[in-house]
């Protein structure tokens, strides 16, 4: 109907989870990851990813290692079971 509806941020999070391995890989890398598979008409950008990335973290959903001061800095995985 010509309006622009906007979703939570929270909207990608299971994508972007999806996205992240389950070993320890740059967190650069998940990021590519999402991005690549995100839909090209409306793609997903990278300082969104990696700001929902370090949410995600916080939250405890992925494990992270290293100093999360720039995406090459540190390591994500998802939690061991």
């Amino acid at each position: 109907h010509g309006r622009l509806l906007f979703k939570p941020a929270t909207a990608h999070d299971g994508f972007i989870l999806s996205c992240c391995p389950n070993e320890w890989r740059p967190a650069a890398y998940a990021v590519g990851v999402a991005m690549g598979r995100s839909d090209p008409r409306n793609p997903l950008g990278e300082i969104f990813v990696a700001s929902r990335l370090q949410h995600l973290i916080a939250a405890g959903f992925i494990e992270a290692n290293g100093p999360r001061d720039t995406l090459r800095d540190y390591q994500i995985r998802k939690p061991a079971i």
